[in-house]
């Protein structure tokens, strides 16, 4: 690609922007979905994908901010061991393609009848898990969380099409009301942080994961989302802390 600064790129490549530019970049696509979003609730009275409640302001919940964020980074975490187990399944399909998306179907339905909420992007789901979440139980809630991780790196490996970010939340979501289960979290601040850790961790952007998280979290609540995504952008992962300990040190 070209240097950075200079005004045109190689044949194929993708242009090279100054931070400046990706902040100009970012919050332009930040504002316009935000747009967007506002424009189709007034027209059709809803935007798909039910908000979360505004969580309460207690000592409590400040102090439960780092736990749950470190539980969105673990989901991430298990996201990319699903995805690298999911690709290398794949590969060993070769060229076959009915083969390859057939046996994902199957797989998709089998685990489908003992965790219904597993199917589908999750945007009509979330409704009826927040409304019934206490009558499924944490167990259940869990495993649906982690299995909905493992099928949605499954079906994009396997060659079915779809954007992975309405899986996430949704998992992510299971997960919080799960912890709030157990640990008795107020499941409005758990689904919040646990959700914007995920997909702060999935983009590695915070300006990206903001603007998708304005899809589900109402602005009063906003506050609540800003340590999981710097955390989840900004921390190394944990193949990066690895590759750091294996990389030679120059005395």
């Amino acid at each position: 690609g070209s240097a950075a600064g200079g005004s045109s790129s190689a044949a194929g490549a993708a242009p090279v922007f100054t931070r400046p530019q990706k902040f100009a970049v970012y919050g332009i696509g930040i504002a316009a979905g935000a747009l967007g979003v506002a424009s189709f609730n007034m027209v059709v009275g809803g935007a798909g994908f039910p908000r979360f409640a505004i969580p309460e302001v207690t000592l409590e919940a400040v102090l439960w901010v780092v736990p749950l964020t470190l539980a969105g980074m673990a989901l991430s975490w298990v996201f990319r061991r699903c995805v690298d187990a999911s690709t290398r399944l794949s590969s060993r399909f070769g060229d076959r393609e009915p083969l390859r998306a057939a046996v994902c179907g199957l797989v998709l339905a089998l685990v489908s009848l003992a965790l219904p909420y597993v199917m589908f992007p999750g945007t009509e789901q979330v409704a009826e898990v927040l409304a019934g979440w206490g009558a499924m139980g944490s167990a259940a809630l869990f495993a649906t969380a982690v299995l909905k991780l493992a099928l949605l790196a499954l079906c994009l490996a396997m060659g079915w099409h779809g954007g992975p970010f309405f899986p996430l939340i949704f998992s992510a979501m299971c997960c919080g009301l799960a912890m709030a289960g157990v640990f008795g979290v107020d499941p409005a601040l758990s689904v919040i942080v646990v959700s914007s850790a995920l997909m702060a961790r999935f983009t590695r952007k915070i300006g990206p994961a903001l603007g998708i998280m304005l899809i589900c979290v109402p602005v009063p609540a906003l506050a609540w989302t800003a340590v999981p995504l710097v955390a989840g952008a900004m921390l190394p992962t944990v193949e990066e802390l690895r590759e750091r300990r294996r990389a030679p040190r120059i005395a």
